[in-house]
């Protein structure tokens, strides 16, 4: 019985210090859109969001350029406030359209303004042969405005 006892206290102790859920999540926004190139739905193209502190949260789009962002596997979201967007094709992708340079990591300056419950930004990209850098695309939804964009 004092084995048991002691076994309970100690992880009572160990859950206490570790947490019992994980890691503790910051503020969340809830980011979800569409990504054209060019007028295209561009499916399959990995998006980051970097916020300017903090973990990147990720998503890949699907047929139609829908993507849901995820902060980690099975989580929705992203930290709120400025968060740098980029875009970049998985290894060994076969597609040959090239994701304009603003957008790509290492290149991207577009930052978004993630605010706290769920947006929608839809991203329309234009080649780099078409016009340098993207926009946000007119929000399907208007119940849902587009935050701003950070410059």
């Amino acid at each position: 019985m004092r084995y048991f006892l002691g076994t309970t206290l100690l992880l009572s102790v160990a859950a206490t210090i570790t947490g019992c859920g994980g890691a503790s999540r910051p503020p969340m926004g809830y980011v979800s859109g569409v990504v054209t190139l060019d007028g295209a739905p561009l499916p399959g193209v990995i998006i980051g969001m970097k916020p300017d502190e903090g973990r990147m949260a990720t998503a890949i789009t699907d047929s139609k350029g829908y993507f849901d962002i995820e902060y980690i596997k099975g989580e929705k979201g992203t930290k709120i406030g400025p968060n740098t967007i980029t875009f970049e094709w998985p290894l060994g992708a076969t597609t040959t359209k090239p994701i304009p340079k603003g957008y790509t990591p290492g290149n991207s300056t577009n930052k978004y303004e993630v605010k706290n419950g769920r947006q929608t930004f839809n991203v329309e990209l234009k080649s780099d042969s078409a016009s340098a850098g993207a926009t946000p695309a007119d929000n399907p939804d208007p119940a849902e405005p587009l935050p701003p964009k950070v410059d």
